[in-house]
């Protein structure tokens, strides 16, 4: 209170003591000032400071001169501190950090496809859209070349630009051999290589997709004394190519469970016979050739039994997906359970 009560009464003394404290803080040797325009600027001022203070310990304080500090000139023009959020400022030295980002970059490129399989008929044309992509500011001219074992196939381009698209053409006659044929483009700049693979599957002339589905969940009962169906009526009539089965089952002990598939013409094949261990759930896809050849048509049965007590589950849906040459179209699309 006695300190307080001294500065009030002696504004000299209080005006010293203010000027002290600025002096001390000027030693960071930079000092902080919003010009009038509201621009950012950054001003040496320590030593405009430090010759206001004199060794004889008398002080004299000159606000003008405080005020007035001369400035270091930066290498870019002042702006609100908002403004330069973001932005580069060049003229500086690179940080470390700045520096390890700088290292870390690799360029390179990569190819894709936009679709890894295409199905077709025998006599009908594929044509594969591709695309260089860059990484890392990667630049230049690259070689591109193709691998296939059907002839015809051919590249639209043999060398292009990082970051420009190709095609890959690959037409086939209907006496082409049906089956699934797989291509690798390469492409590369030095010794950068990448390659991309994508597979054709050719179906016989006439022969179309088909897909059928039960997506009505059923309850599979614990340790069941016999099996449960669930059914998919094939409305159309055709010879099957080939079939594959999707299947999801959520079931806590998958090793429970056996599981098999019936066509309508009575041939059975197991898709699941107690394998899986302790495991959860069964998310299957399976490809198919006990049925080729017979006519789809009918009512195809899926087969579900649990064998061991303590653990319950769900058949939460399944698919049957055809390759088949059809005659006829036999009826409406119908669920039977």
């Amino acid at each position: 209170m006695a300190i307080l009560s001294t500065l009030i009464r002696y504004p000299l003394i209080a005006s010293a003591t203010l000027a002290c404290m600025l002096a001390s803080d000027a030693h960071v040797n930079a000092a902080h000032n919003i010009d009038m325009n509201n621009s950012y600027a950054l001003h040496s001022g320590a030593k405009a400071l430090d010759e206001q203070w004199q060794p004889n310990g008398t002080l004299y304080f000159n606000k003008s001169q405080l005020l007035s500090a001369p400035s270091k000139k930066l290498p870019y023009a002042a702006k609100r501190i908002d403004a330069l959020v973001g932005e580069a400022i060049s003229g500086g030295t690179a940080t470390a950090s700045t520096a390890a980002k700088t290292d870390k970059l690799n360029p390179k490129f990569n190819l894709h496809c936009a679709d890894a399989v295409l199905t077709i008929n025998a006599g009908d044309t594929a044509l594969f859209n591709c695309q260089s992509r860059i990484v890392d500011g990667f630049k230049g001219t690259l070689h591109l070349s193709l691998a296939s074992s059907l002839p015809g196939a051919k590249l639209s381009h043999r060398e292009i630009e990082a970051g420009q698209p190709f095609t890959l053409e690959v037409p086939t006659q209907n006496k082409t051999q049906w089956g699934e044929y797989v291509f690798t483009l390469t492409g590369h700049k030095e010794s950068l290589l990448k390659q991309e693979s994508v597979t054709l599957k050719i179906l016989p002339p006439g022969v179309q997709p088909y897909s059928f589905s039960n997506d009505e969940p059923m309850n599979i009962v614990d340790n069941g004394a016999t099996a449960q169906e669930s059914e998919i009526f094939v409305s159309q009539q055709m010879s099957t190519f080939s079939l594959a089965v999707d299947l999801a089952v959520s079931h806590s002990w998958r090793s429970d469970l056996a599981i098999e598939l019936l066509s309508p013409s009575g041939s059975v094949h197991t898709l699941h016979n107690r394998n899986g261990g302790s495991g959860d759930d069964i998310n299957g896809h399976y490809q198919i050739d006990t049925f080729n050849g017979e006519n789809a048509y009918g009512i195809w049965r899926l087969r579900i039994i649990d064998k061991a007590p303590g653990n319950v589950g769900e058949l939460r849906n399944w698919q049957l997906r055809f390759d088949g040459c059809s005659s006829q179209q036999a009826g409406e699309h119908r669920q039977l359970r």
